[in-house]
């Protein structure tokens, strides 16, 4: 039987189409780890939304579910897995991808549908997560939070630590509530915390916004670096003095600050009473705008 060179064409063109049509992976993980009391969860994940929920609970209860769509390869296998290990009584949640393919398309696209991870542990934990291109909803821990990732959104409620730092590129972090050291190193984000009682800070920003309601502590020292950046900072309680030091920049106080000295243009000192904080303000081209809180 002989067999036309067109038909041989159709016959191909859609085995082909079948080869190539997009294959639907899930991933899912259901189970509980041990965790020594104040220990550490470090967590490593990318585009990801990520609930971490502080319990009465005595152990770490994880569940992750990822759905994606591999469209365009013959034999496409998406081997991803989220590797867990109990170390000095720490746990390290981490994800593993790799993407293996066989046979004549090279021409892939991966869509990811849904990725949840969702943590619920001990109170009196801290964390230390890496991430990139997440969103995060923590709540309810009473340790240290740590936390670099790149285009982010990170949402902190109900923290108990003394220490707090963030590295991040593009992103938004909002805190209901601090206490303690923050430190803060951002690009182009925002951050937010509506009740602190932080003992000193250290804020990077190229174009950035800090929104700061906090008391100052007596002794404490708050620096605040930024290019292209705003500070809106609101005394709870406290008092000090601002040392500003700023070229192009617009400055809005309040009548709670005295004027105490302008060595140069782009010097100013203003002082507050109630306390012997030292803060100190670098910027180029931004609006810093001080007052008293009234809540």
């Amino acid at each position: 039987m002989k067999i036309s060179f067109s038909t041989l064409l159709t016959l191909t063109i859609v085995f082909f189409s079948l080869s190539a049509a997009a294959q639907e992976h899930e991933y899912e993980l259901d189970e509980s780890y041990s965790i020594s009391d104040g220990a550490t969860i470090h967590l490593n994940s990318n585009d990801a939304s990520v609930t971490i929920r502080g319990s009465d609970r005595e152990d770490v209860h994880l569940t992750v579910y990822r759905k994606v769509v591999i469209d365009g390869d013959l034999d496409k296998e998406d081997r991803f897995k989220v590797g867990v290990k109990e170390r000095n009584g720490d746990l390290y949640i981490k994800e593993r991808s790799e993407q293996t393919q066989s046979g004549w398309f090279s021409s892939i696209s991966i869509d990811e549908k849904e990725y949840r991870i969702t943590i619920e542990t001990p109170k009196n934990i801290s964390l230390d997560i890496d991430g990139d291109d997440d969103q995060y909803h923590i709540m309810d821990i009473a340790g240290n939070v740590n936390l670099s990732a790149d285009d982010t959104d990170v949402n902190l409620q109900r923290i108990g630590g003394q220490q707090f730092v963030f590295e991040i590129d593009d992103g938004t972090i909002r805190l209901d509530e601090g206490r303690g050291d923050l430190e803060l190193d951002m690009d182009d984000g925002q951050f937010s915390v509506e009740r602190a009682d932080f003992n000193s800070i250290k804020a990077q920003a190229d174009d950035g916004r800090f929104d700061i309601t906090s008391s100052l502590s007596s002794n404490g020292r708050y620096e605040f670096g930024m290019d292209d950046g705003d500070l809106h900072f609101s005394v709870a309680k406290g008092g000090g003095t601002f040392r500003i030091r700023h070229d192009d920049a617009s400055i809005d106080t309040d009548g709670s600050f005295k004027f105490l000295s302008q060595e140069s243009e782009e010097y100013t000192e203003l002082g507050l009473d109630g306390g012997n904080a030292q803060v100190e303000i670098q910027t180029d081209d931004g609006l810093i705008k001080l007052n008293r809180s009234n809540k």
